[in-house]
């Protein structure tokens, strides 16, 4: 009988489901692998890419775009 991987579980082919691995994911600020599980920190890795992460935003690095702040440059520019 040949095991097929249950999405849910993970792979049945060595007997091991996903609650016997951490889930991970990269860390936004600088691509290393972290747990979700027990991690205080998390998405981030560490304290530092957490604190890098806040003065990218708090510089204005990241920028979320909307309707009304095209609008508000047009009107500035127009006097």
């Amino acid at each position: 009988m040949k095991h097929t991987a249950d999405p849910v579980q993970g792979s049945s082919e060595h007997g091991m489901t996903a609650k016997q691995h951490p889930k991970t994911i990269r860390c936004p600020a600088c691509g290393q692998a972290t747990s979700l599980k027990e991690n205080p920190f998390r998405p981030f890795c560490s304290r530092g890419c957490k604190g890098i992460d806040l003065i990218r935003w708090t510089s204005e690095s990241y920028k979320i775009e909307s309707e009304t702040d095209h609008g508000e440059e047009d009107e500035q520019t127009e006097t």
